[in-house]
């Protein structure tokens, strides 16, 4: 798994985990604005959601606005993120 976020910086799910035990990236309250299913085909879909997300990344606090579009693909009967 990869995260991007809004300024371009990419982190492996480890790298992300990291900033989150050391206090690098702070998260205070999160709203779900809008979520969507896209499905292709019967094995594949895709999630798109809006959220804003009260954070402080590297000392820098403020509230997010985020989008998200997560794909997602059926295995052995569960949907997976891909």
């Amino acid at each position: 798994m990869v995260i991007r976020h809004s300024g371009g910086v990419t982190q492996t799910k480890s790298e992300w985990l990291k900033t989150l035990k050391d206090g690098t990236f702070r998260y205070y309250d999160y709203h779900l604005l809008e979520a969507n299913v896209t499905p292709i085909g019967k094995e594949r879909a895709i999630l798109s959601f809006r959220a804003t997300t009260d954070a402080s990344i590297y000392g820098y606090r403020k509230v997010w606005k985020m989008q998200f579009d997560t794909t997602f693909k059926k295995i052995n009967g569960e949907w997976k993120p891909t």
